[in-house]
């Protein structure tokens, strides 16, 4: 979402208004009121083909209709890309509001608000070791065929959440990283041991005559196995889906076009239904009336899948899913010709096997715009034709309607050829100022996404050590008061400001982010001087052990102008003033 701020001030002569009243200006002076009004623009990113696929680059602005909860909304920002360069743009004006068409087609540069901010997420929770070298093979050809301007970061998870590195076009970096998580070893694949015995025994069961006495006892010995096994398998899958959750939610405050490549050999929606299904296919005259949700237990990931999503498109990243295993059927055949019976495993249980994995991956993509790869031999192939989205795109900017912070609005794009098929995310979620704020804190501090406007610097105190062996950091921010916004009230002239702390350890683990609000007030006549010079707060930073590096963020309150810098903490131990490490 674009955040835009236009400054209202409106200059009344109180003598032409007849104002006299006890208070009021006198005759032949001006009263000045100041207000501001914030402009949300959200851009949807649409991907349009042909019938064989074909990304099509030849649309307008004229060509598309957008709706929000069912309602035409006028598209007051339009922008194309083909081939990685942008071929046409309507700007909103800041300081009027009225759309303006900017040459962007000449100039061939990618605004930096176009630009492509790529996440690799490699789920070791659910990738067998083999699967992700295979394909990581891809992956490394893959990122070869990014544009200059693209970034990329790659995380992992395993028993925790890992940021390997802040965004990059280095592809050295991206290799050697690379290198890394393929050498780590994955969890634990415990739970398929337990998978791959249950289906012995069932075609063992199912091959063989046996007594009832002994049907009877490995009828509960096995529903008890397959209810662990779900139970176990469900509590992975929510560990999965509550980092991807996290992550996604710390990538709203970055600017550009986000996308996600989740590598993983899928998560089921119902883990152990597979099983269940044949155990009741064995057991069909015992258990009768049964079900998988009375007898195993309510282990549903589907609802969990739908808020990811959400939660996706409300930072506006699309999810693309590479599902590494290129048959999840085979452990079953295998299973059952180790257990003499080969060609019993039923088709129902081959189905759901298939399709539990296959549901959430489509899912969460379709709800994003993404797209869902399977590991084939034409996966790299896929793989450059999922980066044809990235090159060649439309962006759709509108206004919405007043509507309520934190609730998820549905989007529908239209496009008017025929025979044209439409890739979007469903839905969008609006942000108030600090949520926002704080998310562009919090991206500066996690992955070095920083910018610096109002050319803010910093200068380190001496830390104050406490009884509990933490510190007091305190950090001096300053900020040149001529980039602030300035309003005149009375003899004065005013601005807010408000900063925006965090600090995270080693292991990447952020603390909440701190908001501190900053009033300035300077007097008329010392205006011309004070905007030569700083205006400067000193932030107190809590560092306690481990803690590696921290942030502060700055936003002037009226003109919405912010700026981010990130610091290392090992390095502040003594004085010295620096600058900030932001662009400009």
């Amino acid at each position: 979402m674009q955040k835009l701020r236009v400054i209202l001030l409106a200059i009344l002569a109180c003598s032409g208004l007849g104002l006299s009243s006890a208070g009021q200006e006198s005759a032949g002076e001006e009263a000045v009121f100041f207000d501001s009004v914030d402009v949300d623009v959200v851009n949807v990113e649409v991907f349009v083909t042909d019938r064989q696929g074909n990304p099509v680059s030849d649309l307008t602005k004229e060509d598309f209709s957008l709706f929000v909860d069912g309602k035409p909304m006028p598209i007051t920002n339009f922008y194309a890309q083909a081939a990685g360069r942008p071929t046409s743009s309507v700007q909103l004006a800041e300081d009027t509001g009225a759309p303006s068409v900017e040459d962007v087609a000449g100039s061939g540069v990618v605004p930096p608000e176009q630009r492509l901010h790529l996440v690799l997420f490699v789920d070791n929770l659910h990738l067998r070791s083999t699967n992700r070298k295979k394909t990581f093979q891809h992956i490394r050809e893959f990122l070869q065929t990014l544009a200059p301007e693209d970034r990329v970061t790659i995380v992992s998870q395993n028993r925790s959440l890992f940021i390997h590195t802040d965004f990059t076009n280095d592809h050295q970096v991206l290799g050697e990283v690379l290198d890394e998580v393929e050498e780590m070893a994955a969890a634990s694949f415990a739970g398929e041991s337990t998978r791959r015995r249950v289906f012995q025994e069932l075609a063992k069961l199912n091959n063989l005559h046996i007594q009832q006495d002994d049907l009877d006892f490995f009828e509960t010995s096995l529903l008890n196995d397959i209810r662990g096994y779900a139970q176990s398998q469900y509590e992975l899958g929510r560990a999965s889906i509550d980092s991807l959750e996290r992550l996604v939610a710390t990538l709203g405050g970055i600017r550009g076009r986000k996308a996600m490549l989740h590598v993983s050999d899928g998560i089921p929606t119902k883990p152990g239904e597979a099983l269940y299904s044949m155990w009741s296919d064995l057991y069909e005259n015992r258990s009768q009336g049964s079900s998988f949700e009375r007898d195993i237990g309510s282990f549903d990931l589907l609802q969990e899948f739908r808020a990811l999503g959400r939660q996706a498109n409300a930072a506006g990243v699309t999810f693309y899913a590479i599902d590494a295993e290129t048959d999840h059927t085979s452990i079953a055949r295998s299973a059952a010709m180790s257990g003499g019976a080969a060609g019993i495993v039923s088709t129902a249980a081959m189905d759901l096997l298939d399709n539990n994995v296959r549901e959430t991956l489509e899912l969460t993509a379709a709800t994003t715009g993404g797209k869902r790869l399977q590991r084939t031999p034409y996966l790299t192939e896929n793989l450059r034709r999922m980066a044809g989205d990235f090159g060649t795109f439309y962006s759709l900017g509108f206004q919405p309607a007043s509507g309520e912070v934190g609730k998820d609005r549905r989007i529908e794009v239209e496009v008017g050829p025929k025979g044209l098929r439409v890739r979007h995310r469903e839905t969008f979620r609006e942000q108030n100022r600090d949520d926002r704020s704080g998310d562009n804190t919090l991206a500066a501090l996690l992955y070095n996404v920083v910018d610096n406007p109002l050319d803010i610097s910093l200068e380190p105190g001496e830390p104050e050590t406490r009884d509990d062996g933490s510190k007091v950091l305190p950090v001096l921010v300053k900020v040149p008061i001529r980039n602030i916004a300035l309003i005149p009230r009375g003899e004065l002239h005013s601005a807010q400001l408000s900063f925006f702390i965090s600090v995270k350890d080693q292991k990447g683990d952020p603390r909440p982010v701190q908001k501190i609000p900053f009033h300035i007030n300077i007097p008329a006549e010392m205006l011309e001087d004070a905007r030569a010079r700083e205006a400067a707060y000193s932030v107190p930073f809590l560092v306690r052990s481990g803690d590696f590096q921290a942030v502060v963020g700055v936003r002037d309150d009226y003109s919405a102008a912010e700026s981010t810098v990130r610091f290392d903490l090992d390095r502040w131990s003594g004085g010295g003033a620096r600058k900030a490490s932001g662009r400009r």
